[in-house]
C-alpha cells in the first residue's frame, strides 16, 4: 500500500470509511465482509439489552446488580476471589426533580494491585434511578416488596455473601436510617438515629465513676429487624465520610458567621 494511500486514510478517513478503503484496496476475502461485521454488531447489541435492559420500578428503572458485576469483572479482571463492594444511596436533584441515586463501586484495594494503576473508590455504577425523595415509602416500593419487606437488593446481598463476598451500604444519616428503620429519624420525639442506643431524655447520663459517657458501653451494633436490607448487619452499614465532612463544614461557617454578625 503506497505512502500516499496511508496518509488519506490517516488525515480524511474516519474508521469506517478506513475498513471500507481497505476493503476496496485489498484482494477480496482479505477482510471480512461488511455484512458478517454488521451481524456481529447487532448480536453483540442484543447480548448487551438481555444483560443491561432497565427495568420498570414504581417511580424509576434499575438493572440487575448481579448482572452489572459480571460485566465489570472485564474492567477489574484483577479483582481477587474475595471481593468487596460499596452500595451507596443518596436523594439529589436531577432536572429540578427529587430523584434518588443507587449506585455500587468496587473498594477491593484502591492502592495499585497486580500491575494496575490506581482505581478511585468513587468510580460509581448506577443499579437505581427512581423519582422522589429517599423517604422510607419510596425506598420500600423500589428496593423493597412495596409491603415493608426486603427486595432485589437484599437478594443480591445475600447471593455475594454466599459467594464470600463482601457488600456495605453507604449514605447520609437520612438515607441509612430509613433504610433501616422506619421509625429511626432526626426529627422523631426521641431524635433516634442508626447509631444512637439512647433516646434524646438519655444523651445526659454518664458514667457515675468517671462521669464519662464512652464508659457506659453503649452498644451501636443494634438489631435491625425492620431493615430493607437485612442482610446486612450494623457493622456493614457506614456514613458516607464526605455529607460528614460537609455537615461539619456548613457548621463551622454558619457558627462563624453568627459570630461576625
Amino acid at each position: 500500500m503506497p505512502a500516499s494511500t496511508i496518509l488519506k486514510l490517516q488525515d480524511q478517513c474516519n474508521s469506517g470509511q478506513t475498513i471500507d478503503e481497505m476493503r476496496r484496496i485489498l484482494p477480496p476475502g482479505y477482510l471480512t465482509s461488511k455484512k458478517k461485521v454488521a451481524q456481529l454488531k447487532n448480536k453483540y447489541k442484543l447480548e448487551f439489552e438481555a444483560i443491561m435492559q432497565p427495568q420498570r420500578t414504581p417511580t424509576g428503572y434499575r438493572i440487575e446488580p448481579c448482572r452489572l458485576v459480571e460485566c465489570l469483572q472485564f474492567l477489574y479482571y484483577w479483582l481477587p476471589k474475595e471481593q468487596w463492594w460499596h452500595l451507596y444511596g443518596d436523594g439529589r436533584k436531577y432536572g429540578k426533580k427529587d430523584t434518588v441515586l443507587m449506585a455500587i463501586s468496587n473498594v477491593n484495594n484502591e492502592q495499585k494491585l497486580n500491575g494496575v494503576k490506581f482505581q478511585s473508590p468513587k468510580e460509581m455504577w448506577p443499579v437505581h434511578i427512581f423519582h422522589h425523595k429517599d423517604s422510607r415509602r419510596n425506598l420500600e416500593l423500589n428496593i423493597g416488596d412495596g409491603h415493608g419487606g426486603p427486595g432485589y437488593l437484599n437478594e443480591w446481598i445475600e447471593e455475594s455473601q454466599n459467594l464470600g463476598h463482601q457488600v456495605f451500604l453507604g449514605g447520609d444519616s437520612k438515607f441509612l436510617d430509613a433504610i433501616a428503620d422506619p421509625d429511626l429519624s432526626p426529627l422523631s420525639k426521641d431524635k433516634w438515629n442508626l447509631w444512637m442506643q439512647c433516646s434524646a431524655s438519655e444523651k445526659d447520663q454518664v458514667h457515675p465513676s468517671t462521669g464519662l459517657r464512652t464508659d457506659l458501653n453503649l452498644s451501636f451494633d443494634r438489631p435491625l429487624p425492620r431493615s430493607l436490607l437485612p442482610a446486612l448487619t450494623g457493622n456493614h452499614i457506614l456514613m458516607c465520610i464526605d455529607h460528614g465532612f460537609t455537615r461539619v463544614a456548613r457548621k463551622s461557617d454558619n457558627e462563624s458567621c453568627q459570630d461576625l454578625s
